[in-house]
């Protein structure tokens, strides 16, 4: 018997809603698919990637997929975008339907709000020192630590843990270059990481922040980005740093933060906006990705 079209519907949301493939070498938006039936019943949904103008599904790790959801479940589905080689940088875009499987006739597929791709531009980055560094903020030099949230990384065919560092300190004081501006620095730390290249190195970190609010670290000229690469722990400098939207990736080259040696200087980003919980995600020299635990502007 079919259920009545208005207690059969399905949710189904995208995270990021933009992002960088080019930049990033595995990109992979996950998608939050909720059995939002009013009557509660299991059912079975069929997941369906909808390419745009420009694209196939040769760009796509899966093309459709059916699953049997619990009544109210959700369920995460993760769909890594690659472009094939030849793939022209430009602007693309792509949704995901999602449907009943054993009723594709009812008139219940939901299609999600589009994913935005594009190839980013490069942030222009200037390299550092502290305390020196810490006066664009405090002219004392001296920077209170109002947080570091540093959860676990934790790589596929690996032991030991590293982490992401998301590190907040207080907004710019009045008098200083970053007056009432909030600065954001990151850190992936694998020294405790053991294991075989290049699965056991993190190769990019990517997450959304933002608009950027350039300033001037060095005394050069406002830049986007600062690396702090004296006076501060870290020995692997990023290979680039770029932005597709809201969407920013931090690149750290070939092999990356390698295991047992590596950790990343910190790479330090100024906005308008106060702190928020989200995720980021980070990929491994072998293009796994994982998602993790971060801080970053709440922009509107």
């Amino acid at each position: 018997m079919n259920t009545p079209l208005s207690e059969s519907s399905w949710r189904i949301t995208p995270s990021p809603t933009s992002l960088d493939p080019f930049a990033n070498p595995a990109t992979v938006v996950s998608f939050a698919i909720t059995n939002n039936a009013a009557t509660p019943s299991q059912r079975r949904g069929t997941i369906e990637v909808q390419p745009g103008a420009g694209m196939d599904l040769s760009w796509f790790s899966l093309h459709r997929e059916t699953r049997t959801f619990a009544p109210g479940a959700t369920q995460t589905v993760d769909i890594k975008v690659a472009p094939p080689a030849g793939a022209v940088a430009g602007e693309f875009s792509f949704t995901c339907l999602v449907f009943d499987a054993d009723n594709p006739a009812l008139g219940t597929t939901v299609e999600s709000a589009p994913v935005l791709l594009g190839a980013g531009v490069t942030r222009a980055s200037v390299e550092v020192r502290a305390p020196d560094i810490n006066r664009i903020f405090n002219p004392t030099g001296v920077l209170m630590v109002l947080e570091d949230l540093t959860p676990p990384i934790q790589l596929a065919g690996t032991t030991g843990e590293g982490f992401l560092q998301s590190r907040l300190t207080p907004p710019g004081v009045a008098g200083t270059i970053g007056a009432g501006k909030f600065p954001y620095e990151y850190s992936v730390e694998m020294t405790s990481v053991s294991g075989p290249l290049p699965a056991s190195a993190v190769r990019t970190l990517s997450l959304d922040f933002g608009p950027i609010t350039p300033l001037n670290y060095n005394g050069a000229g406002p830049s986007d980005v600062f690396v702090t690469t004296q006076g501060a722990l870290g020995n692997v400098r990023p290979a680039s740093i770029t932005q597709w939207k809201d969407r920013l990736t931090i690149d750290f080259g070939i092999p990356g933060v390698a295991a047992d040696e590596g950790r990343s200087f910190f790479v330090g980003i100024s906005s308008d906006h106060p702190p928020r919980d989200t995720t980021a995600q980070i990929t491994d020299g072998a293009g796994n990705v994982y998602t993790i635990a971060a801080k970053a502007p709440a922009f509107p």
